[in-house]
């Protein structure tokens, strides 16, 4: 009786060790799987955790006068100028979330003068892969909490007195607002170098036209944009990680790196269209996503002024956009916080 009682007891730790060992292995798969899944793009770990504390400067040289408004006249703008726009432009929309979360463009304008935005969304399916979904993101007034926007949008009007050609200076950039000079800070994650500025032209008149119409402009579908990709030569190991784990790109860290092409958004994508994450680069897939060649470049740190676009003489009224773009080899998990600004500062000299 004692014999079979040891020999039960024996086998009963037998049968646990095998349990232990059986969930261990269990927990081990889980964690491949976490681990796997931590570098894709679209942050799919924490979608809710962006960038928060941003900022927006513009300013003007050399000729060129800025407004927030198009009737009071300044060299410099700030996020405050921004939102108290309304108050002497009650028609704009000027959307100014403390908040981004990652959207998507090819640049496409629809008649209302706004850029088509597609706010993106990783579910998992049936096979357990990370799937896409997007749907429109359209901006309304609003700034800090009250903004639910997912990108800053404003307007801001340009004045000359003749034809002239605009650039960048270094002065202008995506920053993290720790950066301290080409190096950084250790709290950078990187999150600046999936960030895209687009300018849009929504229109020009003569000076001394009322101030109803300077306001109304609006060139529609008809509208030029161009996009500006700013730190596009520089890459975390997160970053470089994901473009070879999601794309199969091989890129350095930079300074210096080639700039990378990408394809973004350009229509609503449903769960049913079960397009995987790992997907969204394959041209097979015309119906939602298509080549995006931004006409503005710039390298981390760039020290020469940058070709932007042309003012004519006389009110333009430029419409800006800034956020994060999800389709960025960059905009990965590890990057889902900081802190960035946008600094504008615009000139009419070449050098």
């Amino acid at each position: 009786m004692v014999f079979i009682e040891v020999r039960m007891e024996k086998m009963n730790r037998i049968r646990n060790k095998k349990r232990r060992i059986t969930l261990l292995a269990l927990m081990l798969l889980a964690t491949g799987i976490l681990l796997s899944a931590a570098t894709y793009a679209w942050f799919t770990a924490n979608q809710i955790v962006a960038v928060n504390n941003l900022r927006v400067n513009v300013a003007a040289q050399h000729g060129i006068q800025i407004s927030a408004d198009g009737t009071n006249w300044r060299a410099i703008l700030n996020t405050q100028d921004l939102i108290n726009a309304a108050i002497t432009y009650p028609a704009s929309i000027n959307q100014l979330p403390e908040i981004f979360e990652p959207v998507s463009t090819i640049g496409t304008m629809n008649a209302a003068g706004r850029m088509e935005m597609w706010y993106g969304d990783v579910q998992t399916n049936d096979a357990g892969d990370h799937i896409l979904t997007t749907t429109q993101s359209i901006e309304t007034r609003g700034h800090g909490e009250s903004s639910t926007g997912h990108f800053i949008a404003f307007d801001m009007f340009l004045r000359v007195d003749i034809d002239l050609p605009v650039f960048l200076t270094p002065q202008s950039g995506v920053i993290h607002n720790a950066d301290f000079g080409p190096a950084g800070n250790a709290l950078d994650r990187g999150i600046k170098n999936s960030a895209r500025v687009a300018f849009v032209n929504l229109g020009n008149v003569p000076v001394g036209t009322s101030l109803a119409a300077i306001q109304a402009l609006n060139a529609g579908e008809a509208a030029t944009v161009r996009i500006w990709e700013p730190n596009y030569d520089v890459h975390t190991p997160a970053g470089a990680a994901n473009a070879l784990d999601r794309y199969g790109i091989v890129t350095g860290l930079g300074p210096g790196a080639a700039r990378l092409s990408y394809r973004g958004v350009s229509a609503a994508i449903s769960a049913t269209d079960n397009i995987r994450i790992t997907d969204t680069y394959n041209p097979v897939h015309t119906a939602f996503f298509a080549p995006v060649t931004p006409l503005i470049t710039t390298r981390f740190n760039f020290t020469t002024n940058v070709a932007a676009f042309n003012l004519q003489e006389g009110i333009t009224k430029k419409r800006v956009y800034f956020w994060i773009e999800g389709q960025d080899v960059d905009c990965e998990n590890t990057a889902s916080d900081g802190s960035i600004t946008l600094n504008l500062q615009l000139s009419t000299l070449p050098t």
